[in-house]
């Protein structure tokens, strides 16, 4: 196996996403989740998989998922599709999630969400008129599309922190929508 794959196996054991991994070996993430997928394809322990697709799994897995938007499939039925155990489709899943794609998975089922789930939240201030409030403001954040830019957004959350501000609002254009583009 080359030498990266085994860097790269044990930076991804260690809980590092295809970004981190990207970072630290000076690539860029789709080349390293390309290339991992590849290599660990090549080298895999038993018989080859044999699919009809030469895409990644987590392109596969995507597009399974986006076919059946919004229904719960089962792991198994999922997992036989694309000729892999149901541990493996998981690993794929978390890739999507990583990703930033919403993905609910139970026990026995598994389905991908264009729009976050429905939560809640009042955020009050109280405010008399004798301090400066700080606040964030973040737009078209697209999540949820191949277009989206997570390590931007993670970057500017990460500068709202350093400079105090713990109030951010979103202007809109949340996720993609469906069927766009």
């Amino acid at each position: 196996m080359s030498d990266w794959f085994e860097k790269a196996k044990q930076l991804r054991a260690q809980g590092l996403t295809y970004k981190q991994i990207g970072e630290l070996l000076g690539k860029s993430e789709g080349w390293v989740r390309t290339k991992f997928y590849e290599e660990r394809k090549k080298h895999s322990s038993g018989a080859k998989r044999q699919t009809a697709s030469d895409k990644p799994l987590v392109e596969q897995l995507l597009e399974v998922l986006e076919k059946k938007h919004g229904q719960e499939l089962t792991i198994g039925d999922v997992a036989r599709r694309l000729e892999v155990s149901p541990r493996v489709l998981m690993a794929a899943a978390q890739d999507l999630i990583d990703d930033g794609y919403i993905i609910d998975v139970t026990d026995e089922y598994i389905k991908l969400d264009k729009v976050a789930p429905d939560e809640e939240s009042t955020h009050e201030l109280d405010w008399q008129g004798n301090q400066v409030i700080r606040f964030g403001v973040v737009s078209d954040t697209h999540l949820g599309s191949k277009w989206q830019q997570l390590g931007h957004l993670n970057t500017l959350y990460d500068i709202y922190e350093r400079e105090g501000i713990v109030l951010v609002f979103h202007a809109g254009d949340l996720v993609e929508g469906v069927n766009m583009r």
